[in-house]
């Protein structure tokens, strides 16, 4: 999930999942797994630093309200259309559920959906509807209501490209929905685990009899929405009609909105909140170094797929419709001196997966670091050009964001490129990004589970000329989108791993994202809030604990 720098968020979970920080913006990002051991670097005095991993911790307490403070407000919370960044889709996991879900083994699960399954070439699949689920205001989830939101985002001005293979939906039968494709599509089950696979009450639709519902989210999920003070907290109390026996244990949930990360921090410490989101590596290493595994743990994606911080680049306006402008600033860039700067924990990124990924692949042609070839390529574009080299730079009013941009601008000043920056909140960020209105932006990308989750932001088909695009940088190259198509044609790894190298290559070619550095990003919470990594699916089994730094919320409680 998308993001925009400074924030995130954004790995999506897949894709929709974030209109994102990458961003997601746009968004979520990781930091260490859970098979780390959590040691920070010199000179910490804490006597034990906090722990990556949740000890046994015995039989749940019900009630209580946990205080959570999140990075970045959201726009609204219709799924078919609000701009969820990591933030967004964590309280979204209080209000609603999802079809899908991630197992502890990276596999799409059945969740609010009974079963998912498919036909021999991926042409259809068929949702089970799970009996006895009703929504917050005691509407039954029918096939009916889950048609009505795939028909939703199936016709969204935002959601709709991301669901171009879908031809019809179906829900003759009242036991199960059936959704046809017009292309193989391997991968839809991804769909499920996203801002895609929310189930929402169908009445949210109808504007014109629920014109606020944005503001007044109704769902099915553990939490029942209360009230909404937009840029300070919003408040979900216990369904007690929830359809998983027994959950949620907590009563209340405030999840409260403090952007500036030394403010999370003495909220977190002097117990304000009880557990925070953080997405700078300033904030994770004081919690490492400086803080006990007696009062605070440490919590990330044991993915380790962690979204790649870097500069979305707008291939439609000049100058950087220009490859040449785009390779300019790539070779342009120093990520070591960047690092030293940012955080010098950080690994540089060199492409959408990191080297530890199964999807990563050496020798993709991205450009690398060559000044005096850059500034032969800012020459030639001058001279094709008007003689100018200039564009804006925008990103979020962070420090740590600043002081990034600041870094990159004066790195490519001596080149003959002039950059003015510009500063703008998050959620006004990824309106413009989505709306066709900047030139370069900060970004945090590529943090999916799985590859198929950044389709949507890289497809020719996802760029609208007259409207939203789901394909920010609005980059559009035939041989990616065939890759991508190639690889939802078969559920064969190495066959869709063939694919992804041909899609990390292209983007080589193309250079619509100039990447920086691979994101760190963590939960931290009081020891006191128990199993946040400890979820399972209706089934029994272990659910994935987080993407990004998103994680089911109905099985946390809190010791008294």
């Amino acid at each position: 999930m998308v993001h925009a720098t400074g924030r995130v968020t954004l790995r999506r979970t897949a894709a929709i999942a974030a209109v994102v920080f990458t961003l997601g913006l746009l968004a979520g990002a990781c930091g260490t797994s859970e098979t780390d051991t959590g040691q920070g670097g010199d000179g910490g005095t804490a006597e034990s630093t906090p722990s990556t991993l949740e000890p046994d911790s015995g039989t749940p307490q019900s009630g209580g309200k946990l205080a959570y403070a999140l990075v970045a407000e959201t726009s609204g919370w219709d799924p078919t259309s609000g701009q969820w960044a990591a933030s967004g889709h964590q309280v979204a996991t209080a209000i609603y559920d999802r079809l899908g879900a991630w197992d502890a083994n990276y596999k799409v699960q059945p969740f609010l959906a009974s079963t998912i399954e498919h036909n021999a070439d991926f042409t259809e699949w068929t949702l089970g509807v799970r009996p006895d689920v009703t929504f917050h205001n005691g509407d039954p989830v029918t096939a009916e209501a889950i048609k009505a939101n795939l028909d939703a985002y199936k016709n969204g001005a935002l959601t709709g490209k991301a669901l171009a293979p879908i031809e019809e939906i179906n829900a003759d039968d009242p036991t199960q929905v059936v959704i046809t494709m017009n292309r193989p599509f391997s991968t839809y089950p991804l769909q499920l685990t996203s801002q895609i696979g929310v189930v929402a009450w169908p009445g949210m639709y109808d504007r014109e009899a629920n014109p606020d519902a944005t503001r007044n989210p109704v769902g099915s999920g553990p939490f029942t929405f209360e009230s909404w003070e937009q840029n300070n907290k919003l408040n979900v109390v216990k369904n007690d009609n929830y359809w998983r026996d027994g959950l949620p244990y907590l009563d209340e949930i405030e999840f409260s909105i403090v952007t500036d990360n030394q403010s999370r921090q003495a909220a977190l410490k002097t117990g304000s909140v009880d557990m925070a989101e953080f997405f700078d590596i300033d904030s994770i290493t004081e919690f490492r170094n400086n803080t006990s595994d007696q009062d605070f743990r440490i919590l990330a994606d044991p993915n380790g797929e962690a979204d790649e911080a870097l500069i979305m680049l707008n291939t439609e306006t000049p100058p950087l419709d220009n490859v040449d402008a785009r390779r300019a600033l790539a070779m342009g860039t120093n990520k070591q001196e960047l690092l030293a700067i940012v955080g010098e924990e950080l690994e540089p990124a060199n492409g959408p997966f990191m080297p530890g990924s199964p999807w990563y692949a050496e020798g993709t042609g991205n450009p690398e670091y060559n000044p005096e070839e850059a500034q032969k390529l800012v020459q030639k574009v001058k001279d094709e050009g008007d003689g100018t080299f200039e564009f804006t730079l925008t990103g979020v009013p962070v420090v740590e964001t600043q002081r990034m941009v600041q870094a990159l601008q004066q790195q490519w000043e001596p080149l003959g490129i002039t950059v003015k920056l510009e500063d703008t909140e998050q959620t006004t960020l990824i309106n413009r990004a989505v709306t066709n209105q900047y030139q370069a932006m900060t970004w945090r990308q590529f943090g999916s589970t799985h590859p198929d989750g950044e389709y949507v932001w890289t497809t020719c088909e996802n760029i609208n000329p007259e409207g939203l695009s789901l394909n920010f940088a609005r980059n559009c190259n035939e041989t990616l989108d065939d890759a991508l198509n190639a690889a939802r044609a078969t559920d064969d790894p190495e066959l869709q791993k063939a694919q992804y190298k041909i899609f990390q290559e292209e983007l080589g070619k193309d250079v619509p994202y100039l990447w920086l550095y691979e994101t760190q990003a963590a939960v931290i919470a009081s020891t006191k809030v128990k199993d946040i990594t400890k979820s399972t699916l209706p089934s029994g089994d272990p659910q994935l604990s987080m993407v990004s730094v998103v994680h089911p919320v109905a099985q946390i409680w809190i010791a008294s």
